[in-house]
């Protein structure tokens, strides 16, 4: 960690004509203001400590001073001609980046502007206009001055002496006044020649006792206290009493009012926040559902348009499958035809058969009743044997078609009355 102090020389004195500014020595004021700040900064200075001053005289009165109030010798103060002639921030940068490391503190005593605008290129919107013998400290998180570099710094603290306005100087002496004629009163009592002798030492110290006074109280309170030291009355100092607790309680109550009203803005922006996540998260789930049910619908029409082609698919097979029957069919049937016409061709033969066996035997009886007889009864014979071969042809075709049974039947019929006819005239003609 490396520290920086920038400190502007102590109030000079004024510039007259024909004199030299690089000569102008301190005035009193100034010294005065050189050894406070001296002391404001002693206990805030860290590690081995470096003295680089302007050579102007002013510049190193100034580090004089510092340099007895912080037990720095003076023999070792660093002095650089550059530093008073209005050098520029990157001039400053290159004397302190080449610093031995072993320095912790550098504290550099020069002018301005060149001081502000060195303090203002290390850190950000640096505003703080050093006044004379003012100090600005700013620390770096480094471990060697050749790492510092721009807007690299932070701003440690910055003091500078109080300037007391005219009402405050008033205020001041009447607070000397009064702290004198106390303790003068107080050892008169005691012994008067004793109080007389010591009327300087008591004035002096009065006039720093109100000087440490003063520095602690608020510029904006010295009228009121002014009045105080004029001659107020006791009621007066309850009522600024009252006045002062009253003040802090409506502070108070201001503070609360504003830490409830940031904790409200806070619950409403964390509400607002929380109310566009919903809206976000509902606009999100609407846009997912209905993605999903356009993927789903999307699927389904997929699906059916899928049961579709397979029912194509089924319906053509199965329209192939009854094409490829039929011709079958149609053979079955055709072979079903044939054997029955082979069927009725043989009960042909074998009824042609019987009816020339039948007239054989008429022939050889040679009695025309007898074979009159004969052949009635071998007519009926005939017939029942037929009726019998057309009942068994009947049982063997009835699931087949009843239209193909009737024709049959009637055919043979039709046969058996022409063999009749023929029979019956046949042995007239033999006759």
């Amino acid at each position: 960690m490396k520290n920086l102090l920038l400190v502007r020389h102590a109030k000079a004195e004024p510039m007259r004509e024909f004199d030299y500014d690089f000569t102008r020595h301190l005035v009193k004021k100034g010294l005065k203001d050189a050894k406070k700040m001296a002391d404001k900064i002693k206990n805030r200075l860290s590690g081995k400590v470096l003295f680089i001053s302007s050579n102007s005289d002013r510049a190193f009165e100034t580090a004089h001073v510092f340099a007895g109030r912080l037990d720095y010798p003076t023999t070792k103060i660093l002095l650089k001609d550059f530093i008073y002639h209005d050098p520029k921030p990157e001039q400053f940068l290159e004397l302190i980046n080449a610093t031995d490391d072993s320095y912790d503190t550098i504290i550099l005593f020069g002018h301005n502007p060149s001081l502000n605008l060195f303090a203002s290129s290390l850190i950000k919107d640096f505003e703080f206009d050093i006044p004379k013998c003012g100090v600005a400290a700013f620390e770096f998180d480094k471990n060697s001055w050749k790492e510092i570099e721009k807007q690299g710094g932070v701003l440690k603290f910055a003091e500078y002496p109080v300037r007391k306005s005219e009402e405050v100087s008033a205020f001041e002496n009447t607070l000397i006044v009064k702290i004198t004629q106390s303790i003068m009163e107080a050892l008169e009592n005691i012994n008067p020649d004793a109080a007389n002798n010591l009327l300087k030492s008591i004035a002096k110290h009065s006039a720093k006792l109100a000087g440490n006074f003063t520095d602690t109280l608020k510029r904006h309170k010295i009228a009121k206290h002014s009045e105080k030291l004029a001659g107020n009355s006791t009621d007066t100092l309850k009522r600024d009493k009252a006045d002062k607790k009253s003040c802090h309680k409506t502070d108070e109550k201001i503070e609360y009012k504003a830490g409830e009203k940031n904790k409200l803005e806070r619950d409403e922006e964390s509400d607002c926040k929380t109310d566009r996540e919903s809206d976000c998260k509902a606009k999100a789930d609407k846009k997912n559902n209905h993605k999903k049910d356009g993927k789903h619908k999307k699927d389904e029409h997929k699906n059916d348009e899928k049961a579709n082609i397979e029912l194509d698919k089924e319906a053509d097979i199965i329209s192939d499958t009854t094409i490829d029957e039929q011709p079958a069919t149609d053979v079955i049937v055709d072979e079903e035809i044939d054997i029955k016409e082979e069927t009725d061709v043989k009960l042909e033969e074998k009824f042609d058969s019987e009816s020339i066996k039948k007239t054989d035997s008429k022939e050889k009886s040679g009695k025309k009743g007898e074979h009159k007889q004969h052949k009635k009864s071998g007519h009926s014979k005939t017939v029942e044997k037929i009726e019998h071969e057309s009942d068994v042809l009947s049982d063997w075709d009835t699931d087949e078609k009843n239209g193909s049974e009737i024709d049959t039947n009637n055919e043979f019929n039709n046969k058996i009355d022409k063999k009749d006819d023929w029979g019956i005239d046949e042995p007239s003609t033999n006759q």
